[in-house]
């Protein structure tokens, strides 16, 4: 069995006042554990953030594209430009010693979406290619339910077998693909969607509270929907504020600290135990504002006193 992997998304790193306290740290809590520390390198990283783990061996996973212009859209009805991205991104990540990424793959659109960071903000890259009939209000990014369309299914079934064409070009990677925020057209929303593909999955916490609450499911059932599955290989473990003193227009993403009083309501620490004895081995906090804290706080998680 493959020992435990603990992360950090890169973005936690982005104050150089911090970033070594924070690496140290973390590894220590880590290393009592018998748990690795590594670093996911987040879309929006720099190359002298790059340097910064590689020059202290870090080992390094991707979401994926890192330093590309534009996301890898696999419902897209000309794949020849994002294969040639994927390809050469790949190539790239593994020279850093990266074997296990995972990226966002399902956009309902065949134009090519600009990845953000760097000085663009989500909204921006995306309202490119925003479709306001895809959408559930008026003037607000969140999807409608758009998964009965005919062009939802048919896109579906050009990313399932796109990702076939993906493992069997890369087998030795693990490279998942993740469920998405639910807005801007983005369609990889729900389980049952995300379960089809027969692909490895990364499982995010944020994206799918909010999806559960759009979609009207029970968030702890769908995400041992994913679960038992078999096909959760990844985590982007990571805390919402939003609850039932918010309304549904004014839901949007997580990516808070494991102390965040919601936790608990989301029942964290019990998906996170459903994936680990259904084999899960590879937990990314997804925090920008992250620190040794909630490395702590998730190694508790997994049944570690620190």
């Amino acid at each position: 069995m493959k020992p435990m992997r603990l992360e950090l998304s890169s973005p936690a790193f982005r104050d150089p006042g911090h970033r070594e306290s924070i690496l140290s740290r973390s590894r220590e809590l880590c290393a009592r554990c018998g748990v690795e520390f590594g670093v996911q390198l987040h879309n929006t990283c720099s190359f002298e953030e790059i340097k910064f783990f590689t020059e202290r061996g870090v080992p390094l996973s991707a979401h994926a594209p890192v330093e590309q212009p534009y996301n890898w859209n696999f419902a897209a009805a000309d794949m020849a430009p994002v294969w040639k991205a994927v390809d050469e991104n790949i190539a790239y990540l593994r020279g850093l010693g990266v074997e296990r990424m995972v990226f966002h793959g399902f956009f309902m659109t065949d134009a090519a979406i600009p990845a953000f960071g760097h000085g663009r903000s989500f909204w921006e890259c995306m309202k490119t290619v925003l479709r306001p009939k895809l959408m559930r209000w008026d003037g607000i990014m969140l999807n409608a339910d758009f998964t009965a369309l005919p062009e939802y299914l048919e896109r579906r079934d050009r990313v399932k077998a796109n990702l076939a064409v993906l493992r069997e070009k890369y087998p030795d990677l693990t490279i998942c693909v993740e469920n998405d925020f639910p807005a801007v057209g983005e369609g990889d929303m729900v389980p049952k969607d995300l379960v089809y593909y027969g692909h490895p999955l990364c499982l995010d916490t944020g994206h799918l509270w909010i999806a559960a609450r759009l979609f009207g499911l029970d968030f702890f059932t769908a995400a041992n929907e994913m679960i038992a599955s078999g096909q959760v290989k990844m985590m982007h473990l990571h805390a919402s504020k939003y609850d039932d003193s918010y309304p549904d227009e004014r839901w949007s993403d997580g990516h808070l600290t494991l102390a965040l009083p919601n936790a608990e309501k989301m029942r964290l620490r019990e998906i996170v135990r459903n994936a680990v004895d259904a084999g899960l081995r590879h937990i990314v906090l997804e925090i920008p504002a992250g620190t040794e804290e909630d490395v702590r706080i998730a190694l508790g998680y997994l049944g570690y006193s620190v």
